[in-house]
């Protein structure tokens, strides 16, 4: 049986439709809560996987965990294990491989376009996306990829989206993972005093019907979940 191992930092941003699918497919997947359980020193699966979470991916102070969890992810990488880190997985893969993150200019939310790069639509991972939309939702962003990483996407704005750290080893901007239930849960899930992102409450809530309307976006995860687990054990599917 394939085994992933999954690290979240916060209840909010669970593997979601990726664990779903994983474990509906056969796959062990175990998830370490990194803010009560400690995050081990290497990995005893198959592969690694490091979700998102509203912390940035130098907030050692609030978030003590995430030292460790970029020590891993070296590790991990170093050691040719399979590796996708989403979102602030993305961001922490960039630093401790020798990146740099910083704030965007603006906040990224909701369906987008993927827009991909020669490189991209020929990677084995990140090819399933040509022509697809993925969900966004980041402050943050890679604005120099470690040595030898290869940019595989850019957001509609430019950013960068999506970057092949080694063979098997992969960062995205964008959640696959999401469910629309987890979009209203960043989003509508606040009252519009308590949002304090980046953009108007009106956008928040136009945004989150929108990705409850779009089935573009599931066929995409459902694509994107299978290829993953076909890469790390080609005999599990």
């Amino acid at each position: 049986m394939t085994r992933i191992l999954v690290i979240v930092h916060e209840s909010s941003c669970d593997p979601g439709r990726l664990g779903q699918l994983w474990r509906d497919a056969g796959a062990d997947v175990v998830e370490v809560n990194a803010w009560n359980h400690p995050v081990p020193p290497s990995v005893d699966a198959d592969a690694l996987v490091v979700l998102g979470g509203s912390m940035g991916c130098h907030d050692d102070a609030e978030a003590p965990w995430l030292v460790p969890t970029r020590q891993l992810i070296s590790r991990t990488v170093h050691a040719g294990i399979p590796f996708l880190g989403v979102c602030l997985g993305h961001q922490l893969a960039t630093v401790a491989l020798g990146g740099r993150v910083c704030t965007s200019d603006h906040l990224c939310l909701g369906s987008a376009e993927m827009h991909l790069t020669p490189e991209g639509e020929k990677d084995p991972l990140m090819s399933v996306y040509a022509g697809h939309r993925g969900i966004h939702f980041n402050n943050d962003v890679a604005v120099e990829l470690p040595e030898d990483a290869v940019l595989l996407a850019r957001d509609p704005t430019g950013q960068v989206e999506a970057v092949r750290f080694a063979e098997r080893a992969w960062g995205v901007q964008f959640h696959p993972e999401c469910t629309p239930e987890i979009f209203d849960s960043w989003t509508i899930g606040h009252t519009q005093k308590e949002w304090k992102q980046r953009l108007p409450w009106s956008q928040a809530v136009t945004m989150a019907e929108a990705v409850r309307r779009d089935a573009d976006v599931v066929d995409a995860e459902k694509a994107f979940a299978a290829r993953f687990l076909e890469l790390v054990a080609p005999k599990a599917v």
